[in-house]
């Protein structure tokens, strides 16, 4: 396919043809994924292979298919991280208390079951819980309209107390068992192909940040 060849020396930077498809600029590229640093409080051994992860995804503007190997790097990292920061004997010891599988999704566990991240450390979870706490508050204001006779009811979004509305969804237990799959498909090889990965470096950021940040020690 055009753009998966061996690069010449005349093209080496050139924009793979797929990239250049929409509009997106490479500094807009280029700051999509300088949004997703990690701190300086995270290990140096650790920032550095997560910024081979992210030096992949800033050369996916030549390589198209170098997302797909930024994601994986991405996943690799968040492991790393969590296994660097707490040590494999403690790690593998809960997972064989949890019946579990030494690897990413006890990883992920391990630090759900200690608090160590929370749901609420996630942009996403944030967002879904807005998103239900308003489809709450709308059917109120039907339910409302009806019992009242009104035809019109006019509010303000953002003035919807979201603590009136119980919200269960465990973002933590999507990740265990979401994450570690998309990891194993890249290391066994995958015909995947798709440019929408800072979700996972949304993700992987916000885990390493947090349990390397000094305050939550």
């Amino acid at each position: 396919m055009p753009g998966d060849e061996f690069r010449s020396i005349d093209n080496l930077f050139q924009a793979d043809i797929r990239q250049v498809m929409d509009d997106r600029s490479v500094e807009e590229h280029h700051a999509r994924i300088a949004h997703y640093a990690l701190h300086d409080g995270v290990p140096e051994s650790v920032i550095t292979q997560y910024e081979v992860a992210r030096n992949l995804y800033l050369h996916a503007w030549a390589v198209y298919r170098f997302y797909m190997v930024a994601q994986h790097q991405a996943l690799i990292v968040l492991e790393f991280a969590v296994k660097e920061r707490f040590g494999q004997k403690k790690l593998g010891r809960f997972a064989r208390n949890q019946g579990l599988r030494p690897g990413l999704a006890a990883c992920i566990k391990y630090l759900a079951y200690h608090q160590y991240v929370r749901n609420s450390d996630f942009d996403l979870w944030w967002h879904r819980r807005k998103m239900h706490s308003q489809e709450m508050f709308q059917l109120e204001v039907i339910e409302k309209m009806k019992a009242e006779g009104l035809k019109e009811y006019s509010y303000e979004p953002d003035d919807i107390d979201l603590e009136r509305y119980a919200f269960d969804y465990d973002y933590l237990s999507v990740l265990a068992e979401n994450l570690p799959p998309i990891r194993n498909e890249h290391a066994h090889g995958s015909s995947m192909l798709d440019r929408q990965v800072e979700g996972i470096f949304e993700i992987v950021s916000t885990i390493i940040n947090k349990i390397y940040d000094p305050l939550d020690s």
